[in-house]
């Protein structure tokens, strides 16, 4: 393959990496599966799984600190059994010419653990009174509309 064939299918786009093409960490994907718990004042822990995945062929995936308690690898997917949030997952892919790695980042968000809940009454009434008014508006005109096509109609009779 020439290089410029190989800048001009870069510019497409590729859909998969192969043994010729360097490898980029936006090769890499990583799906994860986990659930968060925390007690109140205690440590926030994971448990789920991180599965890696690069499209092509003669690339070899590893997990990287795979070595903390309470992980386990099996072939492309990662079990993670109540370890400890602040601790990275790295997803690396090799091929004959390069190496490229993803992290995965699972925050605990101790202060951000659910979605703030507001009161939305107002807001929803402001949207009320404003549907209401193009509502009304756009009656009048249908009916204006109307009103004029028969004052129309009337006089070529």
């Amino acid at each position: 393959m020439w290089p410029q064939d190989k800048c001009a299918r870069r510019r497409r786009g590729r859909s998969h990496a192969t043994s010729e093409e360097t490898l980029t960490s936006e090769d890499i994907l990583i799906h994860l599966n986990v659930t968060l718990s925390e007690t109140h004042n205690g440590p926030c822990t994971i448990t789920g799984t991180l599965s890696c995945a690069v499209i092509g062929s003669d690339v070899t995936l590893t997990w990287n600190n795979t070595n903390s308690p309470g992980t386990e690898v099996t072939n492309h997917t990662l079990r993670v059994y109540n370890a400890q949030s602040h601790v990275t997952y790295s997803c690396t892919a090799r091929n004959p010419i390069s190496e490229a790695s993803r992290t995965a980042h699972i925050p605990c968000n101790r202060d951000n653990t659910e979605a703030p809940v507001g009161d939305y009454t107002r807001q929803n009434m402001i949207r009320l009174g404003l549907a209401s008014v193009i509502l009304i508006i756009t009656s009048y005109l249908i009916l204006q509309h109307f009103h004029g096509m028969k004052i129309y109609y009337k006089d070529l009779s």
